[in-house]
């Protein structure tokens, strides 16, 4: 993670959302067309994700990897 997002960060963009998950735009595209991945919403006409809801996410996934090993 090469931007250190401190607890008062509440959105990220897409940029600091790739560099947050570690996951490639291109990777995350794929996940928000397959409904895979939280909803984000728009301010302005900008598109932002939630902290909270990438990091419930997050915690999931890394969940149904420690399941299946």
């Amino acid at each position: 993670m090469s931007e250190n997002l401190d607890n008062k960060v509440r959105l990220m963009r897409m940029k600091q959302l790739s560099n947050y998950t570690s996951l490639s735009r291109a990777y995350l595209y794929n996940l928000i067309k397959d409904s895979d991945f939280p909803n984000s919403i728009s301010l302005k006409g900008i598109r932002m994700w939630e902290k909270s809801d990438v990091d419930s996410w997050l915690d999931k996934q890394v969940d149904k990897e420690v399941c299946h090993d």
